[in-house]
């Protein structure tokens, strides 16, 4: 990580350099490191590697030192990047002492006590006494690094100390020792009789741990709330209540007694479990609850329960929400439903097998489809059928709509009645689905048809919008017929002006007549004598899946995409003669200028997903400082980032390029 720094003092990073003790001192704060070392020639690493970490926030500098806090210090031994550079800070061995702990009072009493009475060794088995400064011991000439849990262990006892001074009594006992309990286990640490049989556990996560059953004949979802640490008869205490509360006492078949504080945002997922009878999921809404308990808990629900943990539970019980498509099965003769299948698609991480059900006839179809227009209708993003959770979120009044058509054709055909036409699918494409009565297709990639072509000029220059020509069908002769009667009625009245077809628009009587003579010659009306009107028999057609980009453009835009592995990268000329990039760096430059050209006809956008550590900040500018310079009167590039971050942007963008001709405007919100 220091290598970086090395150039800018004339030192290569395989430099002989001489072994010396690092000069720091211990204060309760942190390790301090003295300014003085940035004057030393042999204590230009560790000087160097102070520097870096001032740049990345883990170290402070004040008047006369470096100051590196615990809390930066626990973070820093955290970090893989910093793993090779951490010999340079000379920080003491990690200690073996394991914390012993120690009471006074009862927790209902206001002279409740805890304390660190002393340090084991493992290996002795003794306690031992030692000096402890922040977070380092010294014991018997050794100085020695507390472990994180014991350092943050020692900050919750001093905690509770201070909590007692501003609101001494039982509750806020309870709160200290649940979070010292906590990280005491965490730490290994020994406890007195009295604190090692006082156990209090306040809640921070919740599990549900759903499962399925079934109550009767109906298939149940039951939720067990769980959370880490808890006693054995929790669920039984939780059961035993009439509404939850903000503190449980559990007794354990041993005699042993555990205090449950539940806080507040814990409380409002225990409410929606405890209103549900016997904890047990059984209608679409509570379903709805199980898919997405987030949309119904709102905020508070994304601190308690952790999305994947309940993903994985979820799978865990094997409950999949299910995508799902029919697809019919025709006779030989491809003129006559045969069956209808179902295909349930598990929603899963992991794959999971699909579950197919067959429909051997229509009414055996329509309770499903029955039971799709009521969620549908009832706003449901999910459902129960037949034991399955169905996915609705993504299924809209189209998908339903074709559904009700396959079933309207399968009972028009068990009542005697066929399509007029049979096609030969065999003739066709995959992309052919089957054969049905003509679907209008909609999609953002398609204009939408020039129907108003037929209208008489004084009429078209009214600018009728989509959403009046979306109301009024010119095909249907119901809508015709109510509009001729209006012309009569208004020639009677002597009114200037008719009102469109199911609109409010107004419209003259001459224009209005110009329309209606229009409309009489496209709707062809029946010609008298020739009888009663046949009812119309749907045209048989193609059914084609809807991916209209697909068939030829997918395979264009793959070859075009495939090109960036060719592609050259184009140096910017602010970018500064000494800084290299690496092989990789530069292919990924190319490969962002190669889909950048694309766009945006074939690309929308990308992901550069290196490994940390590999340069993706470089590269990103690279493409960047490019771009500014191939097109400079284009549009700016927006950097979104932490706030932590924007800062170290900006230095990266002058650290490799000469970024004083670049304005550079950072804001924060």
């Amino acid at each position: 990580m220091s290598k970086r720094f090395l150039k800018g003092i004339g030192l290569q990073p395989n430099s002989p350099v001489e072994n010396f003790e690092p000069d720091f001192s211990i204060e309760e704060q942190g390790i301090c490191y003295p300014l003085s070392l940035a004057e030393s020639t042999k204590c230009w690493s560790l000087a160097s590697y102070l520097y870096q970490l001032e740049e990345e926030e883990f170290v402070s500098q004040l008047s006369d030192r470096w100051l590196l806090t615990w809390d930066e210090l626990y973070r820093l031994l955290d970090e893989p990047e910093h793993l090779t550079s951490l010999p340079l800070l000379g920080l003491p061995p990690q200690t073996a002492l394991i914390p012993q702990l120690s009471s006074q009072g009862s927790l209902a009493s206001d002279d409740f006590k805890v304390s660190i009475s002393g340090w084991r060794d493992p290996q002795s088995n003794a306690n031992v006494q030692v000096q402890r400064t922040g977070a380092i011991v010294q014991n018997q000439g050794t100085t020695e690094i507390l472990p994180e849990a014991s350092w943050k262990l020692t900050g919750a006892v001093r905690q509770l100390y201070l909590a007692q001074q501003n609101e001494p009594g039982e509750v806020t006992n309870q709160i200290g020792w649940a979070s010292i309990r906590k990280l005491a286990r965490k730490a290994g640490a020994g406890m007195d009789g009295f604190l090692d049989k006082t156990v209090v556990i306040k809640p921070e996560k919740l599990r549900l741990n759903p499962r399925k059953s079934t109550l009767g004949d109906t298939p149940v979802i039951e939720l067990q709330p769980s959370f880490e640490g808890q006693p054995d008869n929790w669920l039984e205490s939780f059961d035993g209540a009439k509404q939850v509360q903000d503190r449980y006492r559990v007794t354990g078949d041993d005699g042993s007694l555990t205090h449950v504080l539940i806080e507040p945002e814990i409380k409002s997922v225990l409410d929606y479990v405890r209103s549900l009878p016997g904890r047990r999921v059984a209608g679409d809404d509570a379903l709805s609850f199980v898919r997405n308990p987030y949309s119904t808990l709102g905020e508070s629900a994304a601190h308690v329960l952790d999305a994947e943990t309940y993903e994985d539970e979820l799978a865990e019980a094997g409950i999949f929400f299910h995508r799902f498509h029919l697809e019919p099965k025709l006779n030989e003769a491809g003129q006559r439903i045969e069956q209808v299948n179902l295909t349930l698609e598990p929603i899963s991480p992991t794959p999971q097998a699909l579950i197919e059900i067959e429909f051997k006839a229509a009414h055996e179809l329509a309770p499903l489809v029955h039971q799709l227009q009521l969620k549908v209708a009832a706003g449901m993003p999910a459902g129960f059928w037949q034991g399955y959770e169905l996915e609705l979120s993504d299924f809209d009044l189209r998908q339903l709509a074709g559904i009700n058509d396959l079933l309207k054709r399968w009972q028009n055909e068990a009542a005697g009645i066929e399509f007029d036409s049979v096609l030969d699918l065999s003739l066709y494409g995959d992309r052919v689905t089957g054969i049905g009565e003509a679907e209008r297709i909609t999609s953002p990639f398609l204009v939408k048809e020039a129907t108003e072509n037929w209208l008489p000029k004084d009429v078209a220059a009214l600018g009728i919008d989509a959403d009046i020509l979306g109301r009024w069908d010119p095909s249907d002769r119901t809508q015709f017929e109510a509009f001729e009667q209006r012309l009569d009625e208004a020639r009677a009245a002597g009114d200037e002006t008719v009102f469109l077809p199911e609109s409010e628009t107004p419209l003259s009587i001459a224009a209005a007549e110009q329309l209606f003579d229009a409309w009489s010659k496209k709707i062809a009306p029946v010609e008298n004598g020739q009888g009663e009107q046949l009812e119309k028999v749907g045209r048989a057609v193609l059914q084609i899946g809807h991916n209209i980009d697909e068939p030829t453009y997918i395979q264009v835009r793959q070859a075009a995409l495939r090109a960036a592995l060719d592609a050259t990268p184009e140096l910017p000329v602010l970018l500064k003669p000494e800084v290299v990039l690496r092989e990789h760096q530069l292919e990924g430059v190319a490969w962002l200028q190669h889909l950048f050209r694309l766009s945006p006809t074939d690309v929308s956008g990308c992901l550069l997903a290196d490994d940390m550590g590999l340069g993706k900040t470089i590269q990103l500018l690279t493409f960047l400082v490019w771009y500014l310079e191939q097109y400079p009167q284009d549009q700016p590039t927006l950097i979104v980032a932490p706030v932590s971050l924007l800062d170290n942007w900006e230095r990266e963008l002058h650290r490799f390029f000469f970024a004083d001709a670049l304005p550079v405007l950072k804001l924060y919100g």
